[in-house]
This record gives C-alpha cells, sequence and structure tokens, in this order.
C-alpha cells in the first residue's frame, strides 16, 4: 500500500499519455486474463467476458455521441457505475 502512494503521479502520467491504441491493447489482455482466471470451463469464461463487452457498451459513445442499449433512460446515459456492477453481479450469483 504504502509503494502504491509513491507511484501514484507515475502512474497518473502514464495513464494519461494512454490513447485508442493502448486501451485497445489494455482490452485484450484482460480478455486473456478472463479466459485465464475461467480455464476450469472455457464456456463459462466466453460467456463471462461476451456480458461484460455487451454491459460496458451501455450509455453514450464518446465519439459520436450517439446512445448505445440507453433505450431512453436517463439514467443509463453514463453507462452502469462502477459500484452498482460488482453488487448487482454478486447478488445475482447469489440468486443463481
Amino acid at each position: 500500500m504504502i509503494a502504491l502512494m509513491f507511484l501514484v503521479f507515475p502512474l497518473a502520467k502514464a495513464a494519461l499519455k494512454f490513447s485508442s491504441p493502448e486501451f485497445f491493447s489494455l482490452m485484450c489482455m484482460s480478455m486473456i486474463m478472463l479466459t485465464y482466471i475461467g480455464s476450469k470451463s472455457f464456456v463459462k469464461a466466453i460467456v463471462m467476458i461476451l456480458i461484460g463487452l455487451v454491459l460496458s457498451t451501455v450509455g453514450v459513445d464518446s465519439i459520436t455521441s450517439k446512445q448505445r442499449f440507453a433505450f431512453g433512460y436517463p439514467v443509463l446515459f453514463d453507462g452502469i457505475g462502477m459500484v452498482p456492477m460488482p453488487w448487482a453481479s454478486s447478488e445475482y450469483q447469489k440468486f443463481l
């Protein structure tokens, strides 16, 4: 934790230099890591990745400013928040 406190400013400078190719590479790396984590069941890992990709498209497109999967609800214009998503997914797992 202390090391992260000292690295926060250099990491922030590096993150601000990210552009489209770096974000694409980061997304590809995360998909590979998700497949590795879910390696016990390859089908479940692929379904998990696809659900994550679909949920990440909710909101307004940053390039064209068009709504994607918002269905006219102003609450969904900003996308699905980082707090409700893990909470909802953990509750969904309890439901199953």
